[in-house]
């Protein structure tokens, strides 16, 4: 192979490993999006009726007061065959020197076109989704994701 050829080889392997982050726990790579803290969910969309007409529907879901929603878009890849299945119940966020658990009920999250992180344990490959919590207004700014009560990097 052309030295160039092989150079140029290596920086790209470079930039691919380097590209994303991630923290790997009990055999599972898990790569956090950023934190997206939002006073409330909203949308509009345009709906057509059976006459044929559009109508502009909104919805909206707000968090208990004093509160915000924190979404965080995760991807869980298995890394080792040996792994045990990934609990994506177990994944939580250190607001401060609170942990807080997702939200127990987040299929809302389909109405605003955001996949849910899903419920069940993960065997096999990758998953991706949303998780989203309900953190007080004060404490979004020193934010970490545990997973198994362990920091994941972002």
């Amino acid at each position: 192979m052309p030295f160039h050829l092989t150079k140029i080889m290596m920086f790209c392997c470079f930039l691919i490993s380097s590209a994303a982050s991630a923290t790997v726990i009990d055999g599972w790579d898990i790569r956090p999006g950023a934190f997206d803290i939002r006073p409330e969910l909203s949308l509009e969309q345009e709906v057509e009726t059976y006459t044929g007409d559009i109508m502009l529907h909104h919805i909206e879901q707000k968090p208990t007061p004093e509160h915000v929603y924190v979404l965080v878009p995760i991807t869980a890849v298995r890394v080792d065959q040996d792994a045990p299945a990934f609990n994506a119940a177990a994944i939580q966020l250190k607001a401060g020197n609170t942990v807080l658990n997702r939200l127990p009920d987040d299929t809302f999250l389909v109405d605003y076109n955001i996949v849910p992180m899903t419920r069940l344990k993960i065997k096999l490959g990758t998953r991706k989704g949303t998780v989203i919590f309900e953190v007080p207004k004060d404490a979004t700014q020193n934010l970490t994701l545990l997973y198994q009560q362990k920091p994941v990097e972002e």
